[in-house]
């Protein structure tokens, strides 16, 4: 693939000075006059070959002589990894393998998976097995009601707002050993079938990276506020030897940090080469509130910028346009990690790839809503309400159509990107964008110092 030059001159100087281009490129838009980015507010949600966001990232630059060919990006996803698995087949049928998979959060289990089982008949054998489908209708929820969530996500994205501002006397370090969660702590989280080294050979598997948030704090800490500086958070790459190696020569650092200062995840990088595929798997979907901690990391799911700098290790890289972070799931992020996750999106969408892969649609949200795995909230009206899932709890034949449609979609969507020229974002119509505006976040804060007396 031959990346463009980039075409002002300035960028161009910075570019190359960085230890973050396309990182810092986005950073530099994001960082253009109020009324410039106003111009661009439209742009942000109808994307096409002349949308400015991508103006100061026509290219994306590698290390020199990059080891692999094709990386492909995939971050969240939840419980619905068929679709990257529709996706990974889509790429390896069309004569282009990924040889790289960079992933986190949900997409860190299917991602686990495809390491393990490369081959699609020994995957499927695996993942519509009725074992398999066993282990997914077990997944056993907490007892809170509707109401118990609402009211602690309430209170937490209450909350959030003070977490971005390193100024605020009410920033405080989060409670991530929370013991009231979604997901019922007794779960089977660790499959044998992918309880395999990241240095175990498999013949034709790619390599895989997975990310995480090491805790630098303890439970003692919950509830002060941090010291000027204070980093809560280590990011953590779990990777082979080898690209650790790799990864460490290029060096690798913290872009989520280079692009927001003041948020609570640290500069540097730690990496982890001796825990299982599925461990770290585990580790990376440890989403704050909906599954317990199982070790001292919370979930990879805010760290997309730093997997877009671990894929120019390769020559191409396709990456996963996701939706925009709602409002409940986008402020726990806020109260948690200490920085704006939307404007994270906005950052990492305005980057280039060879092909953008459009999860942002209607129907990505319909197949979210109907065939996905992950909980959502169901009026039973035997049992109240509560938080449930789409997993059928008696029928494995309805499970198997529920996962071929998911595959379906990933290998379609994979297949419309790949006849895009590079970077290209027509064929993404319109981006769900869920993110709190100026005037709503100041009402927010307002009724936060009010409702909880900080003032």
């Amino acid at each position: 693939m031959i990346f463009q030059a980039c075409q002002r001159s300035l960028t161009t100087r910075i570019l190359r000075a960085a230890a973050f281009p396309g990182v810092l490129a986005a950073v530099l838009l994001l960082a253009a006059p109020d009324s410039a980015r106003a111009d661009r507010k439209h742009a942000a949600t109808k994307a096409g070959p002349e949308a400015p966001r991508g103006e100061l990232a026509t290219s994306r630059r590698t290390v020199l002589s990059p080891p692999f060919r094709h990386a492909l990006v995939f971050n969240g996803g939840s419980l619905d990894m068929h679709v990257l698995f529709g996706m990974y087949d889509a790429a390896v049928e069309s004569g282009n393998p990924p040889d790289l998979i960079v992933a986190s959060c949900g997409a860190a289990l299917g991602a686990a998976v495809l390491r393990a089982m490369p081959d699609p008949e020994v995957r499927k054998s695996f993942t519509r097995s009725h074992r398999f489908y066993t282990y997914m209708r077990r997944l056993r929820y907490s007892d809170l009601s509707l109401f118990d969530v609402y009211t602690d996500l309430r209170r937490l994205g209450h909350l959030a707002v003070e977490q971005s501002d390193p100024h605020s006397p009410h920033r405080e370090v989060p409670d991530a050993f929370y013991r009231r969660s979604i997901m019922h702590p007794d779960n089977q989280y660790i499959y044998d079938e992918i309880s395999l080294g990241f240095d175990d050979k498999v013949p034709g598997a790619p390599e895989i990276v997975l990310l995480a948030n090491r805790l630098l704090f303890t439970q003692e800490d919950v509830g002060r506020r941090p010291e000027p500086g204070e980093r809560l958070y280590e990011e953590t790459v779990f990777c082979s030897t080898r690209v650790a190696r790799l990864l460490r020569a290029m060096p690798l650092r913290s872009a989520v940090n280079a692009a927001f200062p003041d948020s609570f995840i640290g500069p540097g990088v730690a990496y982890e080469t001796g825990y299982s595929l599925a461990e770290a798997a585990r580790f990376s979907y440890t989403d704050p509130y909906l599954v317990p901690l199982a070790g001292p990391y919370l979930t990879g799911a805010v760290n997309e910028l730093t997997s877009y700098e671990i894929a120019r290790l390769a020559r191409e890289a396709t990456i996963r346009y996701a939706p925009q972070w709602d409002r409940i799931d986008g402020n726990l992020m806020k109260k948690f990690f200490g920085h704006d996750p939307w404007s994270t999106n906005e950052i990492f969408a305005s980057l280039y790839a060879d092909r953008w892969i459009d999860t942002a649609d209607r129907d990505y949200k319909s197949l979210a809503r109907n065939i996905g795995f992950a909980p959502t909230p169901r009026a039973v009206a035997t049992l109240g309400l509560r938080v449930k899932t789409n997993i059928p709890k008696l029928s494995h034949r309805r499970f198997l159509r529920l996962v071929r449609t998911q595959e379906e979609y990933g290998r379609a969507r994979y297949e419309q990107a790949a006849k895009r020229p590079p970077n290209s974002r027509e064929h993404i119509i319109e981006r769900y964008d869920f993110g709190l505006p100026r005037e709503e976040l100041d009402r927010v804060r307002a009724e936060n110092r009010a409702q909880f007396k900080l003032d």
